[in-house]
């Protein structure tokens, strides 16, 4: 049962999920759907477009008017198509909706009542074992007292058997006689031994007054010599029987009695049996029942499943059928304006055919001629950042060739001083400067190279918007003999207007 409860909480789970999904899947085909109905609104609508606008300023175009008017139409119905649609889908969800409340009611009941069968058979179980263990140890009991009192109903049996042979041999005339000869120490031991043998057999407190009865009348008869009494004998056989007699009578009705209690214990058995038998057939019945219901539950599913996956495939081939319409209705849109410019083009003059052309050649002159602006100005600026570049590297070429020689001078001042032994030095050391010196102009004329061509991949890597027109060649400044004057500090000027520069690509020229 327990095991029963797992699987049909699983089975809620797994359809609760299953819900959730077609939930998400539904919305998200919805979403699509109304995207592609503001698409087609967009299409379709008139009003939106720049053709509306243009038929509203000229009036003229019939073709237009006609094709705007027939999709105004068609915008209509298919205005009514979606609402006649949201209907349906309204009633469709409103019976699914229905149905699903229905089913979560009907599975809440059913888990109830599976709850609440589940408890009465635990506690009819637990009463069933404890009144089980009762009526065990009551039977125990039972057959115990009924072996102890069938013992001693066998030794009673047994006792009345022997005094019965013992009354049959004796007859009363001979027990009395030898009552008679018997003195009175006799006589009680007798009775003595009577007693004990009375006690062991019934164990009975009538058996006692039996004895101390049969003791007190055998007291007051035997010290009378001429008086004839009764037998002792006779007397405690009658009580011996009497006493019997009651011990099997008692042992009777304490058997009815038994046999009463394990009657009424196999009725209560049978009655539980009853019951259980009746529970599990409930028991049985709620499970076909809800196997119905998961059998009616998946069907539905499947019927959901069929009806969403025929609206889907209808609401693709009305898609198609649109987007069909709307391609057949740009087609014809395109040939009434191609019908109409061909009509304006007849109607229209040569002479504004020319003018237009005109224009038009206007219009490419002056795009030309922009491009070649930008392209001018490009290359000027270009231009004047190489000379820049080139003044800076000569620039600090001279500076260092005057740190340098003011170096040399001090120091063959300095050397001078020192007098003629140092002579061979000097010589050494002025080859040593003009070494350095080469070595420093060679260096910067690295520099300068290394600069300049890491500004060009710069400009080459990053360059200005392509022109439109054709590329005007580079004007070349005639050049002249730059004239300059190094000074002390070793400053140089240059003259950027008489510089024949002109740029790299334009070298092979």
């Amino acid at each position: 049962m327990y095991d029963e409860i797992i699987h049909l909480k699983k089975s809620l789970q797994a359809q609760k999920s299953e819900k959730d999904r077609m939930k998400a899947k539904l919305r998200r085909l919805e979403e699509d759907k109304t995207k592609k109905d503001k698409q087609i609104e967009q299409l379709l609508d008139p009003t939106k477009g720049p053709e509306y606008t243009l038929s509203l300023v000229d009036k003229k175009h019939q073709g237009s008017l006609v094709v705007n008017g027939l999709k105004q139409r068609i915008l209509k119905l298919e205005q009514q198509c979606r609402e006649k649609e949201n209907t349906v889908t309204k009633l469709q969800s409103e019976l699914q909706t229905t149905n699903l409340e229905e089913l979560k009611i009907t599975v809440e009941t059913y888990f109830e009542e599976i709850q609440r069968l589940r408890m009465i058979l635990d506690a009819t179980e637990k009463s069933s074992r404890t009144e089980s263990k009762g009526s065990q140890r009551k039977q125990k009991v039972l057959s115990s007292t009924v072996l102890r009192l069938s013992e001693n109903l066998k030794q009673l049996q047994q006792e009345n058997h022997t005094l019965r042979e013992e009354l049959n041999t004796d007859s009363p005339a001979s027990g009395l006689k030898a009552y008679k000869d018997w003195s009175r120490q006799r006589v009680l031991r007798r009775l003595v031994e009577l007693e004990r043998r009375l006690e062991e057999g019934s164990r009975a407190p009538a058996r006692r007054s039996g004895v101390d009865r049969l003791v007190q009348t055998d007291h007051h008869t035997t010290p009378t010599e001429t008086g004839v009494a009764t037998p002792p004998g006779i007397t405690t056989v009658t009580t011996e029987g009497g006493v019997a007699v009651l011990n099997t009578q008692q042992e009777g009705e304490g058997f009815i009695r038994l046999k009463g209690c394990v009657r009424q214990l196999e009725q209560e058995k049978a009655e539980l049996q009853e019951t259980l038998t009746d529970r599990e057939q409930k028991l049985r019945r709620l499970m076909a029942e809800r196997e119905q219901e998961e059998k009616e539950t998946e069907r539905r599913k499947n019927e959901r499943r069929s009806e969403h996956e025929k609206e889907t495939r209808l609401h693709l081939l009305e898609v198609e059928q649109l987007t069909v319409k709307i391609e057949s209705l740009e087609e014809e849109k395109k040939r009434w304006t191609e019908e109409e410019q061909n009509r304006e083009n007849r109607k229209e003059n040569p002479e504004g055919r020319e003018e237009k052309e005109r224009e038009e050649r206007e219009e490419q002159n002056q795009e030309k001629e922009r491009a070649a602006r930008v392209i001018q100005k490009e290359w000027l600026e270009h231009r004047d950042r190489d000379t820049v570049l080139v003044q800076s590297a000569i620039r600090g070429h001279l500076v260092r060739q005057s740190q340098i020689a003011h170096l040399r001078d001090t120091h063959t001042s300095t050397l001078s001083k020192n007098g003629q032994s140092q002579r061979g030095s000097d010589v050494t050391s002025r080859v040593e400067d003009g070494e350095l010196v080469a070595v420093t102009l060679i260096q910067s004329v690295f520099r300068g190279h290394l600069t300049r061509s890491a500004l060009m991949t710069e400009s080459s890597e990053s360059p200005a918007s392509p022109p439109c027109g054709p590329t005007p060649a580079p004007r070349r400044v005639p050049s002249a003999p730059s004239t300059h004057t190094p000074s002390n500090t070793g400053e140089i000027y240059i003259h950027t207007h008489t510089l024949n520069l002109t740029p790299w690509w334009h070298s092979a020229d």
